[in-house]
């Protein structure tokens, strides 16, 4: 201000002098793009500076020259110089000028639109109608908009609805992006605006559905949108003249075209054909017609509002939806209308078939008991009359006899019983006997937790004879649900979860109450007091009473939870129940068939269920896992179950075979020659087995000292047809070369093979990187595997490095170089920037390198927010700013500095907050 030609001398050769350092330029640039009030004299330097980069855009390539980029991202961002450029033509131009340049300008408006709004309608108004790329353009446009920024944008992005600009707009970020979640919070700053947006929406998806040959009246599909519900319902309530004025008119025009004539009295649409109490997930069609019902309750309630033509437009029809709408606007105000509606039900009672589609005559209902009392006497009986004569179609065909006076019944309710005259309570009492009571508020579509029979305030105050009672009652094998008190009420089952929560309070109390159970009770009862007992403090021996109870009364039904108690006792176990657990695992029906192998969908495609998670979900998985688990606690039941482990492991099921495997590490825990003997002659005949984790874990403890045993396994997992399996098996084959280097040719196969062994490599290469002891095989192995084919294998190649996050990184400078050159670098530059991240150590200089590489591969991509490198970016410049730090005076110094220019000339990340945090 003080000397403006000085200003602008040094401002030039602050960004154009060779000496000066570009984080300097780059804070100079960013300066300039700050200035308040441009002036031509520095829209020259603008000019001189971002000149390469129009060239290279015009003649559609990317523009090399660096400070023409970074001058362009400081620029591209400057309110104050869009509306420069705006005001002097030069956006108008670039609009015009055809190739890379429309696109540029196209980002550069919806950058700024949230700015100048106006300025952007009037840029891009020209444009409605041309065709080409321009309607995905302006599309684009409106999807980072923010669409309250004024009034005039508004009616632009209405104009383009209308002219089907809009039909595929979606929000720009999120995958489940609808076109309703672009306006998601105009409800909240703007809701008088929703119902023209809303009117404008129904109008264009009528259209459409006229242009895809749709008939209106066959439930046309408008949008599944579950965005829409929140905004909509938001102009209803903040806005209701507003939108009863933009919304009714419209819905009416719909549901009238889409109702076929022939249809009796009142004739449902094919739009709006059923009506449920909504939810807050409701679509458009739903939310829309919520918000008229909202909307002209709301507005009935104001007596200086005039409704009359309202009421007129929906009287004279004979739709569903009319008479909903004009009922509940009568029912929002019954002493307003209470005489006009009492008439018009008279005169026409087929309207009283109105409600929602769990409570049919609701509406109409609330319209009797809001005016009732308001009416005369003599319109009152005539009213009254009208419901006793009153009987819907159904009623009075041969198939609806049943349900004959429902709706007189139900409609006789609304009318308290002082106001009914004799003969009406007679024939209510009558109807009361057939139907017990009338229909209810309507519920809607809900989802509830089907609770216990008995409330929790009861069961809590039981005493033992009356559990007893209550497990006598409700012992049905069928779950019968019952709806009480406004919650689902279950039966034996949903007791029984109950019992089990004062079984885990009160364990010895109900553990002796089992004891008292009827041979007849139910089994849900048995297993959740089972279940409530596993951990229990209490004697082992009541536990085992316990079992015992169960074991004989309902065996078949309980052998899981029996398994589990027993399984779970430290002392050691009687006779009787040695031998519960022995006919638990060898004898019992469960499964009677693989689950993991049933066929599902269309072809017969194999179900893909895990094994072992199969396994453990039956009775006989779960008794052979007791078994393991007391065995693991005490080797002599090595030999107490000695004849059952002979039996178990030639189970037919492979499920419970996977269960198996884990009672067999818990021998080989004690034996392993007694353990590797039993797998050696287990039941193997499936390959998919042999990937289960027991399986899988007790070969891997077996590598080392017993390679010998388990070699024939091994190989035949290698070569397994079973992805899954030879995957473990080139694990294990690497494993066992770690073990005995002699032993090659396994390995060697493995990563000579498919991709799912090579990965099964890689897992071992990464997992053992950090021992010294492996160190050169894993190199050698992860610096080949850095550039696999497969990119399953490259990520699980890349991940090694976290595992030396505590190490020395300098010792490893041959491994991230090799990655930094690789495919894996491609696919994730984040494992190798983390782990630097991450180190508490003096961060190698060599962290220049990798930061280099980075910038040298994905620098276009650090820029873009659609990317992850966007994240890796900021990465870059903490480890830049602290090997700087950290290399003072060395040779690292200049060249992380350089690298921070670097990062400052290309726009890569925010440098001005490495800087911030580099003073601080």
């Amino acid at each position: 201000d003080a000397d403006r030609q000085r200003y602008l001398r040094e401002l030039h050769e602050l960004v154009t002098h060779p000496e000066i350092r570009s984080h300097l330029t780059s804070l100079t640039v960013a300066l300039l793009a700050a200035v308040p009030e441009p002036t031509h004299e520095e829209w020259a330097l603008w000019e001189q500076l971002l000149g390469p980069f129009f060239k290279a855009v015009a003649e559609d390539r990317t523009s090399t020259d660096k400070l023409a980029n970074m001058s362009w991202q400081n620029f591209f961002s400057s309110p104050s110089w869009f509306r420069y450029a705006a005001d002097h033509g030069f956006v108008a131009r670039w609009l015009s000028s055809g190739g890379g340049m429309v696109d540029t300008a196209v980002q550069y408006l919806r950058l700024h639109q949230r700015h100048w709004p106006e300025v952007v309608v009037a840029l891009l108004e020209p444009y409605i109608g041309v065709g080409g790329d321009w309607p995905a353009r302006l599309a684009n446009i409106v999807q980072w908009s923010d669409q309250v920024s004024s009034r005039q944008f508004f009616d632009f992005v209405l104009r383009l609805i209308d002219d089907g600009i809009l039909d595929a707009a979606r929000g720009p970020i999120a995958t489940n992006s609808t076109f309703w979640s672009l306006f998601f919070g105009l409800g909240q700053t703007r809701p008088e605006w929703i119902p023209e947006l809303l009117a404008h929406w129904l109008r264009r998806r009528t259209l459409i559905a006229k242009l895809e040959g749709k008939n209106l009246k066959d439930e046309p599909e408008f949008d599944h949108d579950q965005f829409a519900h929140r905004p909509i319902g938001e102009g209803a309530n903040s806005a209701p003249s507003q939108f009863v004025y933009h919304v009714l008119p419209i819905v009416l025009e719909i549901s009238d075209e889409a109702t076929d004539p022939s249809q009796e009295r009142p004739k449902r649409d094919g739009v709006w054909r059923y009506f449920f109490k909504p939810t807050g997930h409701a679509g458009p069609l739903v939310a829309t017609f919520e918000g008229l019902n909202t909307s002209l309750r709301s507005l009935a309630k104001e007596p200086a509002e005039d409704l009359s033509a309202v009421i007129l437009e929906l009287r004279r029809r004979e739709t569903y939806l009319a008479n909903f709408l004009l009922l509940a606007l009568y029912a929002a105000n019954g002493s307003r209308f209470a005489d006009e509606a009492a008439t018009l039900l008279i005169e026409e009672p087929w309207r009283f078939d109105c409600g929602l589609s769990d409570s049919e005559y609701w509406t109409a209902m609330e319209v009797v008991r809001a005016i009732f009392l308001h009416c005369s006497a003599e319109m009152c009986s005539r009213l009254e009359n009208a419901i006793l004569n009153y009987a819907p179609s159904f009623e009075r065909r041969a198939e609806g006899y049943k349900s004959a006076g429902h709706a007189c019944f139900t409609l006789l309710s609304s009318i308290p019983s002082d106001a009914r005259s004799p003969i009406a309570n007679v024939r209510y009492r009558e109807l009361e006997r057939k139907f017990h009571k009338p229909d209810e508020a309507p519920r809607g579509v809900t989802v509830e937790w089907v609770g216990s029979p008995i409330e929790s305030k009861a069961t809590g105050r039981m005493t033992d004879e009356q559990w007893l009672g209550a497990m006598e009652k409700y012992r049905s094998e069928r779950r019968e649900f019952r709806l009480v008190d406004d919650e689902m009420r279950g039966g034996a089952i949903e007791l029984a979860r109950e019992l089990q929560t004062y079984v885990e309070k009160e364990p010895e109390r109900f553990a002796r109450l089992a004891l008292r159970f009827a041979k007849n009770t139910h089994h849900a009862y048995h297993e959740h007091v089972l279940y409530g007992l596993k951990k229990a403090e209490i004697s082992s021996g009541l536990k085992l009473d316990v079992c015992r109870k169960a074991y004989a009364d309902c065996r078949e039904e309980c052998g899981g939870a029996i398994a589990q108690v027993l399984g779970g006792i430290e002392d050691p176990l009687p006779d009787d129940a040695i031998a519960m657990l022995d006919w638990l695992a060898i004898e019992h029906l469960d499964p009677q068939m693989e689950h993991w192998q049933t066929h599902a969908g269309e072809g017969n495609a194999r179900y893909r269920e895990d094994i072992y998670q199969n396994g453990i979900n039956t009775t006989r998985g779960r008794a052979v896992g007791a078994i393991g688990d007391l065995i693991w606690r005490d080797s002599a039941c090595i030999k107490r179950f000695d004849s059952s482990l002979a039996r178990m492991i030639l189970d037919p099921s492979a499920s419970v075979l996977s269960c198996v495997a884990g009672t067999l590490r818990a021998v080989a825990h004690h034996d392993i020659v007694l353990g590797l003997s039993l797998l050696s002659r287990m039941n193997l005949a499936e390959d998919r087995l042999l990937a289960t984790p027991h399986v899988d874990n007790l070969i891997a403890a077996a590598l080392a000292e017993h390679f010998v045993q388990v070699r024939p396994i091994v190989e035949r997992m290698l070569r397994s047809q079973e992805p899954e399996v030879a995957e473990s098996g080139a694990r294990l084959a690497a494993l066992s070369f770690l073990h005995h280097s002699e032993e090659a040719e396994l390995e060697a196969e493995a990563f000579a093979g498919t991709a799912r062994q090579r990965l099964g490599v890689a897992r071992v290469a990464s997992a053992n990187i950090g021992s010294e002891k492996c160190r050169s095989w894993c190199e050698k192995r992860l610096v080949a595997l850095f550039n696999d084919g497969d990119q399953a294998v490259r990520q699980e190649a890349a991940i090694s490095f976290r595992y030396l996050e505590n190490a020395a990184l300098e010792d490893y400078a041959d491994l991230i170089g090799a990655f930094c050159d690789s495919e894996a670098f491609q696919d994730d530059s984040f494992s190798i920037l983390h782990v630097l991240q991450q180190s508490l150590r003096r961060l190698p200089g060599m962290t220049c390198s990798v930061c280099e590489k980075f910038l040298e591969r994905f620098s276009d991509e650090a820029r873009d927010i659609r990317t992850s490198r966007m994240g890796d970016a900021y990465i870059v410049i903490e480890l830049l700013f602290r090997t700087y730090q950290q290399h003072q005076q060395d040779e690292w110094t200049e060249r992380a500095l350089s690298l921070i220019d670097r990062l400052s000339l290309e726009n890569v990340g925010d440098v001005g907050e490495g800087f911030k945090a580099f003073e601080r």
